[in-house]
């Protein structure tokens, strides 16, 4: 994969009016974030594993974390975009600059999260960066007696997997909230997650595309890196140093 560049001098980004250059750090550091995750997410499930046994539910669990917070920074990062672009009016200065394909990125987000009840709201406010303790009891309740609760132990602290708490949790995420009618996790990840976070670095990359235009700025290579498709990778839970 060959890698370039481009870069502004920072004298540029001082002269820019503020609310353009806090929104533009902002977004793409956003950008940074969710592009780390979906990577992580895409690297969680060896597509050759047998389901269900129990390294793959311990992958199951990496990717339903990652999404879990991939869906918090995406719901931080629209309502970036609420306050830092349609408040200050960079909506109607920039909309118009930005290519035919990330305006369709935009208008996708902002017809999504137009919904008050959309998941991805749902992700951030119960189960992102915070626990549903009320759920707990009743999906004990509601499973069947015989079902095996299983803590797996590795040779180190970081290597135990308790997937007990992580069914009990996760089943709470995609059945038991009536709010959340997903029932596999696919349904979510690959339906909502990837797709929205993917429309947000299209919609990104078309506003620095359109920022930038006007700035004086340099482009160059930096080289080649070898990529790695992610049905050959699989991110390890089991580790050491």
């Amino acid at each position: 994969m060959k890698i370039q560049y481009i870069t502004v001098r920072n004298g540029d980004l001082k002269n820019l009016p503020p609310d353009e250059v806090t929104f533009l750090v902002l977004a793409t550091d956003f950008a940074n974030e969710l592009s780390f995750l979906i990577n992580a997410i895409l690297a969680s499930l060896p597509i050759n594993e047998p389901k269900p046994n129990w390294l793959g539910a311990i992958h199951v669990s990496q990717e339903l974390f990652y999404a879990e917070l991939a869906a918090g920074k995406l719901y931080e990062a629209w309502q970036t975009i609420e306050k830092k672009y349609h408040g200050t009016a960079l909506s109607k200065k920039y909309y118009g600059k930005l290519s035919p394909e990330g305006r369709k990125h935009y208008d996708r987000l902002k017809s999504y999260f137009s919904n008050p009840n959309n998941h991805i709201k749902i992700l951030r406010n119960n189960h992102a960066f915070h626990s549903q303790s009320d759920d707990i009891l009743p999906v004990i309740h509601d499973t069947p007696d015989e079902r095996e609760m299983r803590i797996i132990l590795g040779r180190s602290f970081t290597n135990t997997f308790f997937e007990f708490s992580s069914a009990i949790m996760h089943t709470s995420m995609l059945g038991s909230d009536t709010k959340m009618p997903h029932k596999h996790a696919q349904t979510l990840v690959a339906g909502e997650i990837i797709p929205l976070s993917m429309a947000y670095l299209g919609f990104i990359h078309a506003f620095g595309v359109a920022l930038f235009s006007d700035i004086p700025h340099e482009s160059g290579d930096l080289g080649s890196v070898e990529s790695v498709k992610t049905r050959k990778v699989t991110l390890p839970f089991f580790i050491r140093k």
